[in-house]
């Protein structure tokens, strides 16, 4: 009954780090390689070695990692299939196939690549992993086994660098590369054997600001919202040492409240535990972290289980405090009926407390094993893991794909709880069919691994490291960022009653993948689904590697507001002129087709969703308030009036304006993080402002309304420097 963390840690973290390498099986001796030399055909010198300086041979004993490529033995056969398989009208179109399938339909023979591997181990190579789909070796071995495996002369060099990745010394092959002409044909290309060549990152290993600007934080934090006034939760039976996240709080420059740093997080021991209790294994440290870094001055509680591994006990007491409103767990449980259905009635409890529970899908993809509670209870938010590269400087996405070890599919333990629930339903979601009538996983995903990297930058043993991954660093994150969105969400008079979203599953099914919210993840595949239902692959809409995938928070945070409470103009405002390229009525697209997120405006320098335009308030009396969101931080913003609407929409900087007619500037404000909101402070009411301005508001008729801002980076789009958001008309 001992509990499995969802993320490999220390010693079963490494495996996944390495990207999962694997010894070799033993073969035979190899067969002596009598023939001369030949070249690798195609495989060409370094060409910075043409500016570099040689300063003489490369130490002998140095290791290389190096990778031997082979070739299709069909490339063009494998070429059809790629191109059937990525094509949507194609009746193949993501039909994958295993990397054993590939190599067996599409590699060389077997006996060829182990001919190979035999060649590379007779010449004192270690092999770490012959590829599945046959189309490489990996090994290490020394500079002096590289030169004589491979016929070649390997040289120091200094150079002087032209770019940041460049190095100023390295080590790099300065004859052709050979093998034994039996060989050379089955090698394309030897990787490693230089030093020089280095990725420029597309960033995979993130930091809280990368973090929050991946998944639309940031306008928040730069607004003063860092999740003051809520309440994460932790449960955890790992050890942990308070100097790890003071640390974390200092090297990221996280704020910090008036009682200084680390005085709003709280250890609450559960049936034993306390701050520093057991060995700390990196699980708590890192779940700790993730949730400080999202929302900084939110108050943590670690709920600290004794090495009993209590579960009832820690879920009792988070329940019995009641002071909670997310509450995330990095564990799976392998638990008897009686056990699970005691969970579950906590969890019930939970969720009529409003307490939101959410736990990491785990690692080992659809192999879920004995481990799946909590996440089969459908009281519980299940959190599955991508992998986001994004920019290194703003932490805006580039690309991000579901990761291969995000736990997905479903459980088929037979408790009574494991059903699908009534609102799992929704584009992606399957139908209930006889091999599955399982609670389904997973909801979300949100980062969980790099391509070579682990997941986040966090402190354990009082080190900074990043060489873990898993989809418990998803999970903590999302708990904190999701307690720093409900308090926007707050500010924006949503939330109303009791603060708390409870189970947010049925809110985040009933927006079914809506793309103002939702990244939809359609790369990546976890493994097999159960019951010979086949390969789990992410898709358009819900699916078992990512769920709906992650969120644009920003834009969720007044959506969210409209639906639980705010006052969102109640019918009186009436939302036109999207730059969505979804807006029928709009025939003018967008400049440089930066088409926004549905409903905003077109996409600007630093948002890709572009502005939203809402309103509240009533027309008789005159209490209108316009807010426009998703702008640059500081952006210059001016309340636009019109008589008309051009309903087919005008270029109009980086944006298309429909308000026209007899246009007033009622209101200049500037935003605050990225939002702007008129008329505010000592200004007049719309009316009266239009009145001021020669425009006398009369009974039964409408205004038109947009907001353009300033966008200053002059090599977005058109370079106007400014932009619009999306227009809402009143009718008075």
């Amino acid at each position: 009954m001992s509990p499995f963390a969802n993320r490999c840690i220390l010693f079963a973290a490494l495996p996944l780090f390495l990207g999962g390498l694997a010894g070799a099986t033993p073969l035979q001796a190899p067969a002596r390689i009598q023939s001369s030399f030949a070249p690798i055909a195609g495989m060409e010198l370094l060409p910075a070695l043409q500016r570099a300086t040689d300063v003489g041979a490369a130490p002998a004993d140095q290791i290389l990692q190096l990778a031997i490529s082979m070739p299709f033995a069909q490339p063009a056969q494998a070429q059809a299939f790629v191109d059937s398989v990525s094509d949507p009208k194609s009746p193949s179109y993501r039909q994958f196939i295993t990397p054993e399938e590939v190599g067996a339909r599409f590699g060389l023979p077997v006996a060829q690549v182990e001919q190979l591997q035999q060649y590379l181990a007779s010449q004192g190579f270690e092999i770490s992993l012959v590829a599945k789909n046959r189309l490489a070796i990996l090994a290490s071995c020394t500079v002096a086994q590289a030169e004589q495996a491979f016929h070649t002369t390997i040289r120091s060099y200094t150079i002087t660098p032209q770019e940041s990745n460049e190095p100023a010394t390295f080590v790099a092959n300065s004859t052709s590369v050979q093998l034994p002409a039996e060989l050379a044909g089955m090698v394309i290309d030897v990787m490693g054997l230089e030093s020089f060549t280095r990725p420029k990152p597309l960033t995979t290993l993130l930091t809280p600001p990368l973090t929050r600007g991946c998944y639309s934080l940031v306008n928040m934090y730069n607004g003063g919202i860092t999740g003051a006034g809520r309440t994460v939760g932790i449960s955890n039976w790992d050890g942990f040492r308070a100097n790890n996240w003071l640390l974390y709080i200092s090297h990221f420059g996280l704020p910090v409240p008036g009682g200084g740093a680390g005085s709003n997080i709280t250890t609450v021991p559960c049936n034993g535990g306390g701050l520093g209790a057991g060995t700390a294994g990196g699980e708590a440290d890192l779940d700790i972290q993730m949730a400080l870094g999202m929302a900084p001055l939110a108050n943590i509680r670690i709920y600290d289980g004794s090495v009993a591994n209590n579960l009832i006990g820690m879920l009792t007491v988070e329940v019995n405090e009641n002071l909670c409103d997310t509450i995330s767990e990095s564990y799976g449980w392998n638990i008897n009926t009686s056990t699970i259905t005691s969970a579950h009635n906590q969890h019930v409890s939970m969720s009529a407390q409003g307490i939101t529970y959410m736990a990491a899908s785990g690692d080992s993809g659809t192999s879920i094993g004995n481990f799946g509670y909590p996440c089969m209870d459908p009281e519980v938010l299940s959190v599955g893991g991508t992998i986001a590269n994004v920019n290194a400087t703003t932490g805006a996405r580039i690309t991000e794909i579901g990761w291969s070890g995000s736990g997905g599919g479903w459980s088929t333990n037979t408790n009574a709880i494991n059903v699908r629930p009534s609102w799992q339903v929704g584009n992606g979601v399957p139908a209930i069919n006889g091999s599955n009538n399982k609670r389904l996983i997973p909801d979300v995903g949100f980062h969980a691994a790099g391509n070579g990297t682990g997941a986040y930058q966090f402190y354990f043993n009082n080190s900074l490291t990043g060489a873990f991954v898993g989809t418990s660093f998803a999970c903590p994150v999302f708990a904190g960022a999701l307690a720093t969105t409900e308090q926007k969400i707050l500010s924006l008079g949503g939330l109303t009653g009791i603060p708390r979203f409870g189970r947010v599953q049925d809110l985040f099914y009933g927006m079914n993948g809506d793309p103002a919210v939702w990244f939809d993840i359609v790369s990546g595949t976890n493994g097999n689904l159960p019951s010979g239902q086949g390969v789990s692959s992410a898709h358009a809409g819900w699916d078992t590697v990512c769920g709906w995938g992650p969120m644009n928070l920003d834009a969720f945070a007044p959506i969210a507001a409209c639906l639980t409470g705010a006052n969102c103009g109640g019918g009186v405002g009436t939302p036109f002129c999207f730059g969505d390229g979804l807006d029928a009525q709009v025939t003018t697209f967008c400049p440089c087709l930066n088409f926004g997120a549905a409903g905003h405006g077109c996409a600007n320098g630093v948002n890709a969703a572009g502005a939203l335009l809402t309103v509240a308030g009533t027309v008789t009396p005159d209490t209108l308030q316009f807010t426009s969101s998703g702008e640059l931080n500081t952006s210059l913003s001016i309340f636009l009036q019109g008589t008309v609407n051009n309903g087919g929409g005008a270029v109009f900087g980086d944006g298309v304006r429909c308000a026209a007619g007899s246009l007033k500037r009622l209101f200049t404000h500037n935003a605050s993080g990225g939002t702007a909101t008129a008329p505010a402070g000592a200004d007049l009411s719309v009316t009266a402002r239009s009145a001021q301005l020669g425009d006398t508001i009369l009974s039964g008729t409408s205004r038109y309304y947009q907001t353009y801002y300033r966008d200053p980076n002059l090599s977005f789009c058109t370079g106007g420097g400014f932009n619009i958001s999306n227009g809402i008309r009143i009718d008075y």
